[in-house]
This record gives structure tokens, sequence and C-alpha cells, in this order.
């Protein structure tokens, strides 16, 4: 995925807030991820490229909630309904625009700190998100919680910073990331 590497890790820890469709998201979160993913929302489905009015909504929806209280209205509550009601609420809005501007929320919560390539080692066979799941539990004693909730370009920085340490990566000095930039402008 084409993620916009940025320096600076005091953004990425603490991302500005987000307001879409009248709900106030919360940081896109490695846990927000896994339920889109999941349920194959198109905005984190690699298969899909039509975004549809349901998985904007369903998207926003999960994205306001932390993963649990996601998960306690999917298990417990009404969630179809809940869904419904708020859909009706929102109205008639321009789909392109507002899926756009979750696109955007997603990305700008999913940045990569800008890295050298270490030693190649080969490619693990489970997917990314397992990837940084398991390095922030097993090497960094991050918790069930934290995992869902924080934001994901906080782990990406946390994940990427233990990739250093492990000397498969050298992450870029703010020097040479204004070096690359300027050769390779957007």
């Amino acid at each position: 995925s084409d993620m916009k590497p940025t320096a600076d890790y005091f953004t990425a820890a603490i991302p500005e807030p987000w307001q879409i469709l009248g709900l106030r998201l919360k940081s896109f979160s490695l846990g927000h991820y896994r339920i889109l993913k999941r349920f194959k929302c198109a905005f984190v489905d690699d298969e899909t490229s039509q975004v549809t009015r349901e998985d904007l909504i369903f998207g926003v929806l999960v994205c306001s909630m932390t993963p649990k209280e996601f998960m306690q209205l999917l298990n417990e509550g009404d969630l179809v309904g809940e869904a419904q009601k708020w859909g009706e609420k929102c109205g008639l809005f321009d789909l392109n625009e507002k899926a756009q501007l979750f696109k955007d929320y997603i990305d700008a919560h999913s940045v990569v700190p800008p890295y050298w390539e270490g030693e190649e080692g080969k490619p693990s066979g489970a997917h990314w998100a397992q990837c940084v799941e398991s390095t922030l539990r097993s090497k960094l004693g991050w918790t069930d919680e934290e995992i869902d909730t924080q934001p994901l370009s906080k782990a990406f920085a946390d994940y990427f910073k233990q990739a250093e340490s492990d000397g498969m990566i050298k992450l870029m000095t703010p020097d040479e990331i204004k070096l690359t930039e300027a050769q390779c402008p957007d």
C-alpha cells in the first residue's frame, strides 16, 4: 500500500481528531483495521475497488467507537438498527467527497516512518497486520487494548523502531528524509 512516510513520531502518536458524517472518529487503529478487513469493507479490502454508501457508513460507525465497544454492539446490541438510525440521520451526502475524507483519515493514521531496507530476509507468509501485532505484543509488551486502540501510525512507528533495533532496517534521519523528498516529490 502507498503509505506516506513521515518523520514526526509525535503526530503519529497523537493524530489530529477527525469528524465525518457528524461522528467524531477515534484514532484509526490496528483493531479498527482488523474489523473493517473482517467485514470486507472496501476501504481496506484489496479485492474491492468500488466503495458503497454502506461501506462508508459501516467504516465511520466502526471508527467512531473503540473496537471493544463495536464488538459489544455487534454481539449484544442492535448493530443493524443503530446503523440504519444513524444512516437516516446522515441524510443525503456526497458519497465521493465523504469516501475520500474517510480514505484520507485512514491514510493519515497509517503513516509508516521512512527507512532504508536492511539485510533481505525471506518475507513472512503472515499478513502485515499479524506481523505488526505479534511484534508489538511479544517484543514491546503492548496489551490487547493498546493494540486495539492506539493510532496505527504509532503502532507502525514502534514496530519499525523495533525492526531497526533488531538490525532489519535503518530509520531515515530528518536530513535523509528531506533529501529523498527533494529527489522524489509527490
